[in-house]
């Protein structure tokens, strides 16, 4: 069960900060893709290190998180709010796959992959 939770979090976690970025977008701070990139890198590496794998490194969530990102940009794009059709799956799959979309994937999976290496990741220590 908590390999479970540990998980679905990325799924939970990314719209969430999204939706926080939105929000300081519109009344303190200027979205950028620089804070943007900068607060995914920090998600990833901290969802990365604290994996509960014994493996070297977690491969699922290294997948996990890139594609966290991938359905909320593909949801996003399907139910954007222009005028036309409700449901536009172009648009949904070229929201998905835009070039800053593909380096933001790119640079959450390797940060997920290097931060869950079992040589400096956070592990509980067995009592003895």
């Amino acid at each position: 069960m908590k390999k479970t939770v540990y998980y679905v979090t990325p799924f939970v976690i990314v719209p969430v900060l999204m939706l926080l970025l939105e929000f300081l977008d519109d009344n303190m701070l200027r979205m950028s893709p620089y804070v943007l990139g900068g607060l995914l890198f920090l998600a990833s590496a901290v969802i990365g290190n604290l994996t509960p794998t014994h493996k070297s490194f977690d491969c699922i969530m290294t997948a996990i998180m890139p594609l966290s990102l991938f359905c909320l940009m593909f949801v996003v794009g399907l139910v954007d709010g222009d005028p036309g059709p409700a449901f536009d799956l172009q648009k949904a799959f070229e929201v998905a796959f835009a070039p800053m979309a593909l380096v933001l994937y790119f640079i959450m999976a390797i940060t997920t992959f290097f931060a869950s290496f079992r040589g400096h990741r956070i592990t509980k220590k067995a009592k003895a």
